[in-house]
């Protein structure tokens, strides 16, 4: 007999916020709140009570859209009363909440029986194959988008599936079965492994004991089968409080806490153990020490089972050890920290003395990103030249900001005649990156990154010149001197401004660049414990680019910077939205809906420049528990001022963020 041929089943590693989940991982536990998700004070304040008592992630019941809009709020709450315990959106019947709540919970729990397939109904239990397939195809065209979200936001799933909710597609071909249960699951899963998402979690709940555990079983043997290590989420449904609760409970899970073993029972085991030290001289540095253990396990703990009736049996088996050794005390014989860094040393004192220069260097870092008056680049990405505008790429270098003119033969005719191009058909185009313009050398193209805006003179000589260097005619993005025109996000292309004249730059304060940073310290006031850098200087450093973004940026914060991200390690990132308060709307409740309408583009803001920095290399390795948005009370500014282009105007349409890192000294 092998008291250890036993195992844990292996499975993926699945990132859940700050607290992942399987692999070598300990057992998680999740625990839900019982309070409204649109109270957030009560859901808060739950949700820190929960972590305190020691559970690892904290479920709310998002009915709709508003439930998962209010995620938002929770999560800022949450994170702002400094807990970093992942939440999770338990989403039922509405695809669409799924995709809002995936934006603001760290996973996401959806229910195969009603995603898309409607509740059993009982009305149709015959289904051709070809209606079957036809299902099957509807799931993946409205569940891989969803997938895309999560991917995007760094969102894990649960596949949670209910035995009282299966569909009548799963009625129809299985029943009301186990084997129902687990097909349920597996269509769901397949498309996860189809599309090479690998955050997620799978669960079967019955409210039935004998149901439940059959049925997971089942679920671990088909994932076998077809290479699947998803971790599993153990639970019963409707338990029941108190003690009828817990006893419910401990049967269902604690029949499957081993796989691959049969005639499960709930087991046991113990550990005893008792030392002994004897020290030989006064000093107390050398000692014998004898060591003898037992550890005690149930029968079947090995996967062995207890003989028939009839035969000789015990009810447990041991393994009894007994060990010798020999202990040396070097004189450094107390543990203690570095006061500076909280790093173990020894010391042989009370009081912990070290040289600084032995203690790791922490900073802080800011840098602030500008944008452009009702743009936020989030939700925004039209693709252009096979490929989707990014926000920080166009803010930083211009990318997306040039147009061409789709007739090129009629712009020639009409530069010719000396008549108006204004009724063309143009389109944009996606410029270069990294480099300078073909036509525009020594200008840099991002907002505010140069001392003025770019223009392109429209005299035909100008165009060209440019069509026998770049292959098409500029369309007038640009147009009369210093002056801009610039992207507004979808969602507020119909917020009219007051004036039109402020859809356009004709003035720059190079406040996205190194040689902006004096104005931004004189009016912004950053902490003053923290080093200043530019959105110049960080993209440079991250993007490891050259050209447009070079010329705006300070070698020497760059090469400070690259530094940081090399050998340090980031242990905190938290960026604040900004938005101005110049909004024009005068229906009912304009005030109001004003507020909200800044408030939401000052938080997309936020959103799109920590999206930017976890897809880079120096950050995509870091748990999404280092990244937060920090949700403002008042987020808007007020300015006077009805214009769009002056300094106070652009001033409050930012984001602030804050890098909190450690670079460990070499020994």
């Amino acid at each position: 007999m092998n008291l250890f041929d036993y195992r844990r089943r292996e499975t993926g590693e699945v990132q859940i916020g700050g607290t992942p989940l399987g692999g070598n991982h300990p057992i998680r536990v999740q625990s839900m709140t019982n309070t409204s998700t649109m109270d957030t004070e009560a859901c808060v304040a739950q949700t820190l009570r929960i972590a305190e008592a020691g559970g690892d992630y904290v479920r709310l019941t998002t009915q709709g859209v508003r439930e998962a809009e209010n995620l938002r709020n929770i999560n800022a709450g949450v994170r702002a009363a400094g807990c970093a315990v992942p939440l999770v959106a338990d989403v039922h019947f509405n695809p669409k909440v799924a995709d809002v709540a995936a934006l603001y919970a760290e996973k996401v729990r959806i229910n195969p029986g009603n995603y898309v397939d409607a509740a059993r109904t009982f009305k149709h239990l015959e289904y051709t194959d070809e209606e079957y397939a036809q299902e099957l195809k509807k799931i993946e065209e409205r569940f891989v988008p969803f997938l895309r979200i999560c991917r995007e936001n760094h969102t894990a799933i649960r596949i949670g599936v209910n035995h009282g909710s299966l569909s009548d597609r799963i009625m129809s071909r299985y029943g009301d079965t186990p084997e129902g249960i687990v097909e349920s699951c597996m269509e769901f899963l397949r498309i996860c492994v189809k599309e090479d998402f690998k955050d997620v979690v799978v669960s079967i709940k019955a409210s039935n004991t004998v149901v439940m555990v059959r049925s997971v079983r089942l679920l671990v043997d088909a994932m076998e089968r077809e290479g699947m290590r998803f971790p599993l989420h153990l639970g019963v449904t409707e338990a029941g409080d108190g003690e009828d609760g817990r006893i419910k409970s401990a049967v269902g899970i604690g029949a499957l806490h081993h796989w691959d073993i049969a005639a499960q029972r709930n087991e046991w085991s113990g550990h005893f153990e008792l030392q002994y030290s004897r020290f030989f001289d006064k000093q107390k540095r050398i000692s014998l020490d004898l060591k003898a253990r037992a550890m005690l396990y149930q029968t079947n703990f090995d996967g062995i089972t207890l003989k028939k009736n009839g035969e000789s049996s015990t009810w447990f088996d041991a393994n009894l050890g007994l060990s010798v050794g020999v202990t040396y005390y070097f004189k450094k014989r107390h543990w203690d920290r570095c006061l500076p860094c909280e790093r173990p040393v020894y010391n042989i004192h009370k009081t912990v003395i070290m040289p600084a220069n032995d203690c790791p260097e922490y900073g802080t870092m800011m840098f602030y990103v500008f944008f452009p008056n009702n743009y936020s680049g989030r939700n925004d990405a039209p693709t252009i030249a096979n490929a989707p505008v990014n926000a920080i790429d166009y803010l930083a270098s211009g990318i997306f900001t040039q147009t061409k003119f789709d007739d090129a033969a009629t712009v020639a005719s009409r530069l010719q005649a000396n008549t108006s191009l204004s009724k063309l058909r143009t389109s944009d185009v996606a410029t270069e990156k990294d480099g300078l313009s073909t036509y525009l050398a020594g200008i840099n193209r991002g907002y505010e990154m140069s001392s003025s805006p770019i223009s392109l003179s429209m005299n035909a000589d100008s165009m060209n010149a440019f069509k026998a260097k770049t292959g098409y005619y500029y369309a007038p993005m640009y147009s009369g001197a210093n002056t801009w025109y610039y992207r507004v996000d979808r969602e507020t292309a119909t917020q009219r401004l007051i004036d039109a004249s402020n859809y356009k730059e004709n003035q720059s304060f190079s406040l996205n660049a190194h040689a902006g940073l004096n104005l931004v310290k004189s009016n912004l006031s950053p902490e003053a414990d923290a080093d200043l850098f530019s959105f110049a200087d960080v993209y440079g450093a991250i993007e490891h680019k050259e050209g447009n973004v070079a010329q705006a940026a300070d070698a020497a914060a760059v090469n400070k910077l690259k530094e940081i991200f090399n050998q340090g390690r980031i242990l905190y990132v938290v960026a604040e939205g900004l938005a101005t308060s110049q909004d024009n709307f005068i229906g009912e409740n304009a005030e109001d809906i004003g507020l909200e309408r800044n408030k939401k583009l000052a938080y997309n803001r936020a959103y799109t420049v920590i999206n930017w920095l976890k897809g880079n290399e120096q950050f995509k390795h870091l748990p999404s528990g280092t990244f937060a948005v920090n949700a403002l009370i008042d987020p808007v500014i007020n300015v006077d001022d009805a214009s769009t282009r002056g300094l106070n105007s652009k001033l409050g349409r930012c984001v602030k963020v804050k890098i909190q890192y450690v670079i460990d000294k070499k020994k």
